[in-house]
């Protein structure tokens, strides 16, 4: 599909640009927050984690997962430990147990729409996982959102 030229007094700069994908970027953002701080509300705020994604029309800037259960964590380890040999770690099933753990403790955005964050940022699930497993930690710097 070809995209239609504008004429030359109406092409957009990219100073123009940049500026307005500045406030749609921070319209959603808004949005996001909102949706996350009654995720905070619901779960405590110690207990629910953001990722910040690049700005995507028509996608969420902010996803948050919260912190896994018990029985989430120990199937993590497991997947890792059976793809792993020795004390040689396999990437591959180490970042599948992440992608799984970011599917499974993801709480924003709905299940449709992350699956468009994916198809536009293929690493949001490891990502995600990451921030779910670190909650999952007792260590003082892990807080949660700002």
């Amino acid at each position: 599909m070809e995209q239609e030229s504008k004429p030359p007094s109406q092409v957009e700069t990219r100073e123009q640009r940049k500026a307005r994908l500045s406030v749609e970027c921070e319209a959603q953002i808004a949005l996001d927050t909102e949706q996350i701080n009654q995720l905070e509300i619901e779960h405590g705020d110690s207990n629910i984690a953001v990722v910040r994604c690049p700005f995507t029309d028509g996608l969420p800037v902010l996803l948050a997962v919260r912190t896994p259960k018990q029985i989430e964590i120990q199937r993590h380890r497991t997947m890792i430990s059976k793809g792993s040999s020795g004390a040689k770690i396999d990437l591959l099933a180490a970042t599948k147990a992440l992608e799984e753990l970011g599917t499974l403790c993801c709480v924003y955005p709905d299940r449709d729409t992350l699956a468009r964050v994916v198809a536009a940022r293929p690493v949001a699930l490891s990502d995600l996982g990451g921030a779910a497993a670190n909650l999952a930690k007792t260590s003082a710097e892990v807080e949660g959102k700002d």
